[in-house]
């Protein structure tokens, strides 16, 4: 009986740990003050706007490289030197960002985090912005 409880407590308890290590690595997320911090000091960071070419060009986060959404899966291949980076994705709102968040995650992405509060929260912040294209490369 003792055996049968061990093993039954054994089993929950790994199955709460896997649970709360997927529902970790779903919501990874990067405020925008550490984004800020860190673009000033750290080069292994990829930014990615999600959003269409036209939302990029009218203005997005200095740095950021532009992939709309719905093409990003054509561009995993060019992306696998960021890889093992980490990769901070935003569109307007968030909701293109958890889909491109969930696509690189999938492909292989070790750490993928979605910018809180996306590009609505960077304008209405008035941190800076750039204006032009730039897709990654």
């Amino acid at each position: 009986m003792n055996s049968l409880l061990i093993l039954a407590l054994s089993v929950l308890f790994a199955i709460v740990i896997v649970w709360i290590y997927r529902t970790k690595r779903r919501t990874s997320t990067m405020s925008q003050n550490e984004l800020m911090a860190r673009t000033k000091s750290e080069t292994n960071m990829f930014i990615l706007d999600v959003r269409s070419p036209r939302e990029y060009s009218s203005g997005h986060i200095p740095g950021a490289a532009n992939i709309n959404h719905t093409e990003l899966s054509n561009h995993l291949e060019k992306l696998r030197e960021y890889e093992d980076k980490d990769v901070v994705v935003y569109c307007e709102r968030g909701v293109r960002a958890q889909m491109a968040q969930k696509i690189l995650k999938t492909a292989g992405f070790s750490n993928v985090y979605h910018l809180k509060g996306d590009m609505t929260n960077w304008r209405r912040r008035r941190l800076p912005t750039e204006t032009g294209d730039r897709e990654a490369s």
